[in-house]
Parts: C-alpha cells; structure tokens; sequence
C-alpha cells in the first residue's frame, strides 16, 4: 500500500467510528441562566445556615434543591429571618 491508500483508508476507518467533535459557539443565555442559577443556590444556602442558626440538614437540602422557592419563602414568611 501507498502512503496515499494507508490515509484514506484512515479517513474512512476515523469518519466511521470516531465521532466528531464539533466546536459549538458559546450560549450566551445558557451562561446566564446558569450564573444566575448558582447565585441563588448560593445565596439560598447563606439563608439556610443564617435562618437555622448554623447547619440544618433539611433546611440546607431544601435550598439546594429549590432555592427559587426557598429565598421568596423566606422573603414572604420569615421577611429573610427578620434582617433586611
């Protein structure tokens, strides 16, 4: 074989059992959305060790799992622990 059979037949093994990896262009709004998801894990769980005064293991697995939820309760019942 030449050189030139030994590529092609490379391309074509590479083309058939080998994906491709695509460079995709960065999402802008899945960054946001995702800097804004971890801002309010983060700030939920800040109210979970504050409001609890310190480590509440349900408080805590609540604003993990549903700091959206968490934060405008704690907005609306607790007015943020009774600290603005």
């Amino acid at each position: 074989m030449t050189s030139n059979n030994v590529k092609k037949v490379m391309e074509n093994y590479t083309s058939l059992y080998v994906p491709s990896v695509k460079k995709e262009k960065c999402n802008t709004n899945a960054m946001l959305s995702s800097l804004v998801w971890w801002i309010l894990v983060g700030y939920s769980a800040y109210l979970s060790f504050k409001c609890s005064n310190g480590f509440d293991l349900g408080q805590f697995a609540l604003a993990l799992l549903f700091p959206q939820f968490y934060i405008i309760y704690h907005i609306f019942a607790t007015n943020l622990c009774n600290t603005i």
